[in-house]
């Protein structure tokens, strides 16, 4: 599944009809994407394909979880977007 969110201090007070997930501690192998999200399949083609098979962790997915992180450097349909790309690893 796909969750948007937002990081908070506190979960005291979700407004009706959020929730929020806490995202375990973990290691995770930190990637930046850059470009177009047209582009994005071929980052994680290399993550998966090129890098992980070449590295010596293993891809962990049981007990982290896929993150993308979306701050300013993020540029909807421009070829100066960047984001940053966590994969869980052991």
């Amino acid at each position: 599944f796909h969750l948007v969110g937002l990081a908070v201090d506190s979960t005291d007070n979700i407004p009706e009809g959020m929730t929020y997930k806490k995202v375990p501690a973990h290691k995770y192998a930190k990637f930046t994407h850059k470009g177009l999200l047209s582009k994005l399949t071929e980052t994680y083609n290399d993550i998966f394909s090129k890098w992980l098979p070449a590295s010596e962790y293993t891809y962990d997915p049981v007990t982290g979880c896929d993150l993308e992180w979306y701050d300013n450097r993020f540029k909807m349909d421009s070829e100066e977007s960047e984001f940053d790309i966590y994969v869980p690893i052991k």
